[in-house]
C-alpha cells in the first residue's frame, strides 16, 4: 500500500497480538470501531503464521506472551516485514529507559496498559501516519 492510503483508516490492516482473549477481543472491537481492518492472534507463532499468509499495515502486541514474546515477535517483523508499523503493549514496562530500549529495537511505539480508548486510536492513527 502506499502511504496515501495508509493515512485512510479504511484501508488500515491491523494484526492484534496478545494471549489475554478478553484483551485481544477488546482491542480487536474497538479498532474496527475506529474504521480498521482487524485480526487477532493468540500469541507470537500464530502472529507469524498471519503474516505469512495476509499483508498488514501494523501489528499491536503484547510483550508479555508465553512462548514467543512480544520483543522476538517485534525483531521478526522488523527483519522480515521491515514496512509493517509496530505498537508494543504491557503493565510490566512503565520505565522510561525500557520504553526507549523498544523503540531502539525497533518498536514505533509503546501504550502502557491500562489505556483508552482515545489513547490507542490516536496511536494507532499517529503511527500510520508517520513515515
Amino acid at each position: 500500500m502506499d502511504n496515501e492510503k495508509i493515512t485512510q483508516k479504511e484501508y488500515a490492516k491491523i494484526l492484534v497480538v496478545d494471549d489475554d482473549l478478553l484483551l485481544r477481543t477488546f482491542l480487536e472491537k474497538a479498532l474496527q470501531s475506529g474504521g480498521y481492518l482487524c485480526t487477532s492472534a493468540e500469541d507470537g507463532h500464530a502472529a507469524l503464521e498471519l503474516l505469512q499468509k495476509n499483508p498488514f499495515d501494523m501489528v499491536i502486541s503484547d510483550i508479555e506472551m508465553p512462548q514467543l514474546n512480544g520483543l522476538e515477535l517485534l525483531y521478526r517483523i522488523r527483519t522480515k516485514y521491515p514496512s509493517i508499523k509496530t505498537i508494543l503493549i504491557s503493565g510490566k514496562y512503565q520505565r522510561t529507559d525500557t520504553i526507549n530500549g523498544l523503540s531502539a529495537k525497533g518498536a514505533h511505539s509503546f501504550l502502557p496498559k491500562p489505556f483508552s480508548l482515545n489513547r490507542l486510536l490516536s496511536t494507532v492513527q499517529a503511527v500510520l501516519c508517520t513515515p
